[in-house]
């Protein structure tokens, strides 16, 4: 697969190379191809995400995947702990959607995940060795800022607010920053 996320209840959603999507199947088993194609999925707070092929935000009602009027051009999706998608968009801008509206929030990016703690991370745009720049989202209600951590990296995923990240050479790594 090209991109996964797990939802809250342990279920494995993946995207393809291809933009197949997928849900495992605990019942049966077996991975469920379900319609439509996407370019990344997101999870959290019981809700799931998709950017689909034609790069606009779909959300999962339990049995299919309905189409958001506001929101377009996604990249990377995560899914925060209170189930409000964040995209970073083809041009790295970051977007976070507070109910209808998608909101900007300062900073560029290439990838973004969520920690079911509340914690955000960033993939920059500032090249280093490994990749590209790290940074945690500081949600000060004075002056929310994204603050740089050490390291490099080309993906990233969350777990209970620990980053999980892929570099330029696909050399996995977790927990970097205790």
């Amino acid at each position: 697969g090209a991109r996964i996320a797990v939802d809250d209840t342990g279920t494995p959603w993946l995207v393809t190379s291809v933009g197949n999507l997928y849900r495992w199947d605990w019942a049966g088993d077996r991975w469920l191809i379900l319609e439509g194609k996407a370019i990344d999925v997101g999870t959290g707070g019981g809700r799931v995400w998709k950017i689909g092929a034609d790069r606009k935000m779909y959300e999962w009602d339990g049995g299919a995947f309905n189409v958001m009027a506001a929101g377009s051009d996604g990249h990377r999706i995560t899914v925060d702990s209170t189930g409000r998608p964040w995209i970073v968009n083809t041009q790295g801008k970051i977007y976070r959607k507070n109910g209808n509206v998608w909101k900007q929030i300062a900073g560029a990016g290439t990838d973004i995940g969520a920690g079911s703690n509340g914690s955000i991370w960033l993939v920059g745009r500032t090249p280093v060795s490994g990749g590209y720049s790290l940074y945690q989202y500081q949600a000060d209600p004075a002056l929310p800022t994204w603050e740089l951590v050490t390291g490099g990296a080309t993906n990233i995923a969350v777990r209970l607010g620990r980053p999980w990240v892929t570099n330029s050479a696909n050399f996995i790594y977790r927990n970097l920053w205790e």
